[in-house]
């Protein structure tokens, strides 16, 4: 209905295209939004949510190039709101990681971290690729312990933290962990 209201007179409205996307990334429809959002970026070329939205939807489509060249062109319309630059920055550090960019990747989660320091998600998330790239594993450790302390009996934090423990070598502490 919304799709519809978009081609009714007056009705090619930012906030009609924005409920669209929103109830398209909510409802995990990722080829619609890799459809939609470039369609929107075009319409409002200077609102960032669009951009963050195409973003997602690029990459969870796994049209990575693309997905990068989304959030990193709408991240320069974000003013005043470090919550939607952290969020682009997350993004951006996924998709760079996905694409074996590992300089950026970590560039990206750094820029969260200076603006979040205590983003939990970001926190895991840093500290499990630098794992799997068994890459300063020490840092790795206290990020992942952080995010840990900042989310209790998160399942998944436990288990790259557990996964670090196991991977510095630490067997009986990774399984107590785990366990």
């Amino acid at each position: 209905m919304y799709k519809k209201a978009t081609q009714l007179d007056g009705g090619n409205i930012f906030d009609i295209w924005n409920q669209i996307l929103l109830i398209e990334i909510q409802g995990e429809m990722w080829d619609s939004l890799a459809v939609d959002g470039p369609q929107v970026v075009e319409l409002f070329p200077n609102r960032p949510v669009p951009y963050f939205f195409t973003g997602v939807g690029l990459n969870m489509t796994n049209q990575l190039d693309e997905a990068a060249e989304y959030l990193e062109s709408g991240v320069n319309y974000v003013i005043g709101n470090p919550g939607l630059k952290e969020q682009f920055y997350s993004q951006l550090a996924d998709v760079y990681h996905k694409m074996e960019d590992h300089k950026q990747s970590d560039a990206y989660f750094e820029k969260v971290l200076a603006l979040n320091e205590a983003n939990a998600t970001a926190l895991n998330n840093y500290a499990y690729y630098l794992s799997v790239r068994g890459e300063q594993l020490e840092k790795a450790l206290k990020m992942s312990e952080r995010s840990n302390n900042l989310s209790p009996n998160n399942a998944i934090f436990l288990d790259t933290w557990a996964w670090i423990l196991f991977r510095s070598g630490d067997y009986p502490e990774a399984l107590e962990v785990i366990e």
